[in-house]
């Protein structure tokens, strides 16, 4: 658009000519959700939460996937310096298309975050677990080992460690994914585990609106890592080429050599680096079919009644918190519980200013402004009376879940969850059933610990019915057949 000068064809097609430059394309724009200031209100109280316990007593680490990277192309179309001999021939494929299915490495990237001054910063040891995408997959199972590899590493000893073990509080931010979403039972299930293991007193897993994980603090230092993969060729034919001309798989032993060495050649790369002078440990994960010491960290579901004393759900966060009863949990390690006596976040409301002071408004698009975590611990009590609500739900100000929050809140009990099918899941231990089966236990272990009353003894020929009749309920049958057996068979039996 500028001229050469003005005595060009161009340059005499302009009285005055200006100075104008294209300006480059950039991929800032975010899409718009409605649950955006509501997430950013749960985020803001756990930042308040890290800031009053300190860095001593919180650990802060924040989580993502990056792109995968292919095999055998430049792994990042761009362009950076290069310090190069113009006697040496740089040659490049000449395709862009994968080599074959699946032929890609994941690289998972953890960033711890230091509390200082006063705030969350987003500075401090970076670990990337690198990961085969033909063999593997980032799971929720890969991203609890990935966090008992991560608080093992000298790196992340100050940052993660207190006399030796995790700190007391441990919050997780995370993008929302399949794989990492607060609200899915697999990362209940990995919470949990991660909880009961270290001996936790809170663990908070907190994710952004959709649309808004650029905001993750670990995406600014997605940037550098990007940088150093400019122009990168990762080999996949190393040990010798394990495709036929097809792109199939041939040899399969040798395909998993192929993608060890590439993924360690790429961790080697990112293990160079500093990120505000702080270090990048990068390590190649093998598959759990490789590695038989690495087994999943959960078989299965955690009880329901445990989980209804000690998790709570919600659409954007997820808490597991030590409960008072010594028997159930050990003692408190920090003084999480004297911050907050009822041990869970309260949930987020708005406000708008009245003449008496602020009070719970409806939340919409012109409303969006929400009260502090320590404004509604003071002010619990009155939002209830003013809303006129027993159970205010988590998610109450949430506008994409304004028809379904009565259907994930239980009438009985008041739990909120993040979903219909847990909450149906919870409703088992009001059903009748389960509250005579826990009275059938309690009646035996009563009877094993009364020494007074002789014991019955049970063979083939006796039929004993043990029974348990309570006042608004029936007698529990323990065999239908022998319930249903005629008196008078059993008097011809003894006459015979």
């Amino acid at each position: 658009l500028l001229p050469k000068n003005s005595r060009t064809i161009d340059g005499q097609r302009h009285v005055h000519t200006a100075p104008v430059r294209i300006r480059r394309p950039e991929n800032s724009l975010h899409k718009h959700h409605g649950d955006t200031k509501f997430a950013q209100s749960t985020i803001r109280d756990l930042k308040h939460i890290a800031c009053t316990l300190g860095n001593e007593m919180v650990f802060y680490l924040s989580q993502d996937d990056k792109c995968r990277i292919p095999l055998g192309i430049p792994a990042a179309h761009k362009q950076a310096p290069l310090i190069m001999s113009m006697k040496i021939q740089i040659k490049l494929p000449g395709h862009d298309f994968a080599i074959a299915t699946k032929h890609k490495l994941i690289p998972s990237v953890y960033g711890a975050c230091i509390i200082n001054d006063e705030r969350v910063s987003y500075s401090d040891p970076t670990f990337a677990a690198v990961r085969s995408g033909k063999h593997d997959h980032s799971s929720t199972i890969a991203h609890a080992n990935d966090f008992d590899t991560l608080v093992q590493l000298p790196e992340f000893e100050k940052v993660a460690l207190l006399d030796g073990t995790v700190k007391p509080v441990v919050i997780l931010s995370v993008d929302g994914g399949s794989d990492e979403n607060p609200r899915y039972p697999k990362t209940i299930e990995a919470a949990t585990s991660i909880f009961k293991k270290y001996n936790l007193d809170a663990l908070f897993i907190v994710t952004n609106a959709p649309g808004r994980s650029a905001f993750n603090e670990v995406e600014r230092r997605m940037a550098p890592l990007s940088h150093e993969l400019s122009g990168l060729i990762l080999p996949y034919d190393y040990y010798g080429n394990h495709l036929d001309d097809s792109g199939k798989t041939i040899d399969d032993a040798l395909e998993r050599r192929n993608f060890q060495r590439a993924g360690e050649a790429f961790s080697q790369i990112w293990a160079q680096l500093k990120i505000d002078n702080h270090p990048v440990v990068s390590r190649y994960i093998k598959p759990l079919i490789d590695n038989p010491a690495a087994t999943p960290c959960v078989n299965e579901c955690e009880h329901l009644l445990w989980a209804s004393e000690h998790i709570h759900q919600s659409q954007y966060l997820l808490q597991v918190v030590r409960c008072n009863n010594t028997k159930c949990c050990k003692p408190w390690r920090s003084y999480y519980f004297q911050i907050l006596n009822q041990r869970f976040i309260p949930a987020p409301v708005a406000y708008q200013v009245s003449k008496l002071g602020r009070i719970p408004s409806r939340f919409d698009a012109n409303n969006s402004n929400f009260l502090n975590l320590f404004e509604r611990l003071h002010l619990q009590k009155f939002f209830k009376e003013k809303l006129m609500m027993d159970f205010l739900p988590f998610d109450r100000y949430c506008l994409s879940l304004q028809q379904d929050i009565q259907r994930r809140l239980c009438a009985i009990c008041g739990l909120y969850f993040s979903s219909i099918a847990s909450m149906k899941r919870h409703k088992v231990l009001h059903s009748n059933r389960y509250k005579k089966k826990e009275m059938l236990i309690n009646y035996n272990d009563d009877d094993d610990n009364d020494a007074g009353e002789p014991e019955l003894a049970m063979n083939s020929n006796d039929h004993y019915q043990q029974e348990q009749v309570d006042n608004n309920s029936a007698p529990i049958i323990m065999n239908i057949f022998d319930f249903f057996k005629s008196d008078f068979e059993q008097v011809k039996e003894n006459e015979s």
